[in-house]
């Protein structure tokens, strides 16, 4: 399962880096609001991989 998590966390962070990057090109050169829900929209993809990640580290078993 730990192959999985990290493989769909692979996934949203190059889609994070693609929306980031969109959204600011968007908010330079387009149109402002446009730019700016891109750009929450991003935000909200990378707390989603942070809360994976958490979640990915709280059930692995103390190694001692």
């Amino acid at each position: 399962m730990g192959e999985i998590i990290k493989k769909i966390r692979m996934v949203m962070n190059i889609l994070f880096i693609i929306a980031a990057i969109s959204g600011m090109v968007l908010w330079y050169y387009g149109e402002h609001e446009i730019g700016k829900v891109v750009i929450i929209a991003a935000i909200i993809l990378k707390f989603a991989e942070s809360a994976l990640r958490m979640m990915n580290v709280f059930n692995k078993p103390n190694e001692q």
